[in-house]
Order: C-alpha cells, then sequence, then structure tokens
C-alpha cells in the first residue's frame, strides 16, 4: 500500500469514529498511569535502599569491661579498613542516656530499669559500594573485645524478602493491565470495523485486499498504544514533579528530589514502543475475525 494512502486511510478510520479512539486512548492512560505510578515509586524505593546499605551505620558490640586499650585497639583496626569513617564510641552511659532521650513519655518506667548489662559500643559508617566482604566482616569479629558485628543483616534479609513479594504483586499487576490493555484497543478497534462495516464491504468487492482493508487500523491500534503511553508519562511526569515541591517544604525529606528519580529515556521509549507493539496486536485480534469473511 502507498504510503500516501495508508496515512489518508488511518486519517479517515480516526475521523470517522474519533470518539470511540478518543475514549479508548483516555482509558489506556488511566490504565499506565496506575501502572507508570507503581513502577516510579518502586524503582525509587530500591535506588533509596540500594543507597542506605551502600552508605551503612555498623554498631561493633564489644565483650563486658573492655579496657581503654582495647576499645583503642578495635578503633586502629576499624581505621584500616577501607570506606570506614565517622568512628564514634558509645558508652553504656552514653546508651542508656540516648536511650532515655528517645523514649520520653516512657522515661519515668525506664529510668527504674538496670541498665548495668548495657555494652560498649563502637558505631562508624562506610561510604563505598558494595558494603563490607565476608573477610572483612570475619577480620573485624575476630579483633579482641569484638563480640558482634551488627550491620542490619536481619532487616536486609526483610528487605530483599519484602522486594521479592513486590516483584511478584508487580509481575501480577503488568499482567492484568496489559490483558486489559489489549481489550480495550481491542473493542475500540472493533467498534471502528463495525462502523465502517458497508465501506469495508465495497472495497472488498472492488477487490481490496486484506491486508489493504486491516492494515489501517494496524496502524491505528498502534498509534493507540503509543499516544496512551506518551499521555501517561506526562500524567505521571506532572504527579512527580508536584509530590517533590511538596516534600521540598518538609525537612525531614527536604533532600529527597537529590535521591529519587523518573525513569529515563530509555525506558519511556521502550513504554512507547512496547505499546505501539501491544495497540498492533490488539488490532490484528480485533480485526483479524472480520476480516476473514472476505476472501480477496
Amino acid at each position: 500500500m502507498n504510503r500516501k494512502v495508508l496515512i489518508h486511510q488511518v486519517n479517515d478510520n480516526i475521523r470517522a469514529h474519533w470518539g470511540t479512539t478518543l475514549t479508548g486512548v483516555a482509558t489506556t492512560t488511566i490504565s499506565l498511569v496506575i501502572l507508570g505510578t507503581f513502577f516510579l515509586v518502586y524503582q525509587n524505593l530500591i535506588h533509596i535502599t540500594e543507597i542506605f546499605f551502600n552508605q551503612s551505620h555498623y554498631s561493633v558490640f564489644l565483650s563486658e569491661r573492655p579496657s581503654e586499650a582495647d576499645r583503642q585497639n578495635v578503633i586502629n583496626r576499624l581505621s584500616r579498613v577501607p570506606g570506614v569513617h565517622d568512628i564514634h564510641v558509645v558508652s553504656p552511659d552514653q546508651a542508656r542516656a540516648e536511650l532515655l532521650d528517645a523514649f520520653k513519655e516512657a522515661r519515668p518506667v525506664l529510668e527504674k530499669v538496670n541498665f548495668t548489662r548495657l555494652p560498649w559500643v563502637i558505631d562508624f559508617s562506610l561510604t563505598r559500594e558494595g558494603g563490607l566482604s565476608e573477610a572483612e566482616i570475619a577480620q573485624i569479629e575476630s579483633i579482641p573485645k569484638v563480640d558482634e558485628l551488627y550491620f542490619g543483616r536481619e532487616t536486609k534479609d526483610q528487605v530483599e524478602t519484602f522486594f521479592g513479594l513486590a516483584n511478584f504483586v508487580g509481575l501480577f499487576l503488568v499482567a492484568l493491565l496489559v490483558v486489559s490493555i489489549l481489550f480495550i484497543i481491542k473493542n475500540t478497534i472493533q467498534i471502528g470495523v463495525r462502523m465502517r462495516f458497508q465501506e469495508i464491504e465495497i472495497l472488498s468487492h472492488l477487490g481490496a485486499t486484506r491486508r489493504f482493508i486491516g492494515l489501517p487500523f494496524l496502524i491505528e491500534g498502534g498509534l493507540i498504544g503509543a499516544s496512551a503511553a506518551a499521555a501517561a508519562l506526562g500524567v505521571v511526569y506532572f504527579l512527580y514533579q508536584f509530590v517533590l515541591a511538596g516534600v521540598t517544604f518538609n525537612q525531614a525529606t527536604y533532600g529527597l528530589p537529590l535521591v529519587v528519580r523518573f525513569y529515563s529515556v530509555g525506558q519511556a521509549v521502550g513504554l512507547i514502543l512496547g505499546l505501539f507493539v501491544i495497540g498492533l496486536l490488539s488490532s490484528h485480534l480485533a480485526t483479524g475475525r472480520i476480516l476473514k469473511s472476505f476472501q480477496h
């Protein structure tokens, strides 16, 4: 089919049932906004979690009654580990004071508790990516008077379990929305085909092939999918900027815009192309059965 003729046919199809086409684009856009928002939040949660664990806080718990020399030995050994900084010693008295400050409402009760068994703790941070290696952890835990190195292993395992569950839920949601988008575009194209059935029948009698008749509808379906993807990206971007503008006024989250990120150009292009292909497939499903009646 000539390119100009194809463009003309696609334009005629859309103009003939523009209301249905617009409804299909709008409905698909809403589905994609839900999906896009979910994955944008999920993507940034993973990114923030990675930053947290790559720049994590470690605590070395010492055995009972370590001497000044023992504590200094641990500090010296820690300072030799690449990426370690902000080494801070917390005595049992300091730990007790911080605990009481953290639970102000329960302070009268906690003050009656015996905190004599609180250990000495040496806190430090790690700025490099990847965290401490297994060998480094073993070295630290082998230092005399070191009882345990705590770095949120349980928390990390729980976070990984959560993201594993979120992956499952996300895949289920993607599958559900893809199926719904397929049916939305399929129904939109089917309505358009039925509205122009008499014209299609005339073209068939004049010798038009099924490919000549069906190709404009295929392109229309692809355009519906691509247009909905582009519109959804615009809506999600607006919501993203709106939320960021709001969190900058909160002291607890004012630095969030420096950490979070929107979809990359590659992801956006991939979404648009993916929806174009889904639109083509939907249109093929919509027109295949009807056009089978035409044997040219």
